[in-house]
């Protein structure tokens, strides 16, 4: 019996580590689907380096990649039919991040990391990663000094 109630904790201790981390999801994708679009096409290259972010994030792999991917996918499409409307929901969606400067600098760092997804860093991209930095109140240099590099672990 003790077995089955340890089972128990820990599903339910995962399940309030996924409620408590479910904001930085939704930070994450919402950024991850403004840099992909702002050049006006996500590419599948850029959706393929979301999923892999989910994996390989402490905090974040606790989810199921196809969840972080819808909305990711979610945030695109809301973006392409309306942008400003759009904008305003991923703004909407950063505003639980603003507090915490070391997951505003990771969350910049996935921005960055998106942006070279495609092989290629468009002005546009470069804009709308100055554009959550202004927003998050941070130094996009600043993060550029601590940007984590995590093509080599998305190649994996």
């Amino acid at each position: 019996m003790s077995g089955f109630v340890k089972i128990l904790i820990d599903h339910h201790r995962k399940n309030k580590l996924r409620a408590q981390t479910y904001f930085f999801l939704k930070a994450c994708m919402a950024s991850a689907a403004a840099i992909a679009i702002s050049d006006g096409y996500a590419c599948r290259r850029e959706s393929l380096a979301t999923t892999s972010l989910i994996k390989i994030l402490d905090g974040l792999n606790l989810f199921d990649p196809r969840q972080g991917l819808e909305i990711y996918n979610e945030y695109v499409e809301n973006i392409q039919k309306d942008p400003e409307r759009g904008r305003a929901e991923v703004t909407k969606a950063l505003k639980p991040v603003l507090d915490d400067v070391e997951l505003t600098q990771l969350l910049v760092s996935i921005c960055h990391t998106i942006s070279e997804a495609d092989g290629v860093i468009r002005d546009e991209e470069v804009d709308a990663i100055e554009e959550i930095c202004q927003f998050l109140s941070i130094e996009p240099k600043a993060v550029k000094a601590v940007e984590i590099d995590m093509r080599d672990r998305l190649l994996e």
